[in-house]
């Protein structure tokens, strides 16, 4: 059974993916943001790591979020990866849609106690921090796990092509 991490840029589709894909396949799901940070996007809060490795232990998972930091067991169990490497005018434009659209209400890939944002810093992660770090240590353990399934996905019109033809 698969077990399959999901990553990429915020705004990229990570946690729409996710849900479309666990309900194709049938399997358990878990969105580390609304798991890990848990008040105002403030410091990450680890203090559910126990949680997270005993939904590593289920027989398969979906697992969308990067945190490159702590995602050496999730790497390691994975068989499965996709990345949603989108362009970074899509998901500035995805950031800001989705701050109009949610800002005040519930989303499921968020803590409650986390409303939306459009900081000067998170805009500045989304459009230039995110390419220059992040991206380059994703492709790097890409590059350094060949035995892994790997999709990279560089559109929306690619993931839904994807999804369609039955993920």
């Amino acid at each position: 059974m698969p077990k399959i991490i999901v990553l990429g840029n915020s705004g990229s589709g990570k946690s729409t993916f996710t849900v479309s894909l666990a309900n194709k396949i049938k399997v358990d799901y878990l969105h580390l943001d609304a798991l890990i940070y848990k008040h105002n996007w403030k410091q990450p809060e680890y203090d559910d790591m126990d949680y997270i490795m005993s939904f590593l232990e289920k027989e398969n998972w979906i697992i969308d979020g990067n945190f490159l930091n702590n995602a050496l067991a999730r790497f390691e169990q994975c068989d499965t990866i996709y990345f949603l490497d989108l362009n970074r005018f899509t998901c500035l434009f995805s950031v800001i849609k989705r701050y109009f659209k949610y800002k005040g209400k519930h989303r499921d890939s968020r803590s409650d106690l986390c409303d939306e944002e459009l900081s000067k810093d998170y805009l500045k992660w989304v459009f230039k921090d995110f390419y220059k770090t992040s991206r380059q240590r994703i492709y790097q353990f890409i590059n350094n796990h060949p035995e892994k399934k790997i999709y990279i996905f560089k559109s929306r019109r690619e993931v839904k092509k994807y999804l369609k033809q039955g993920g």
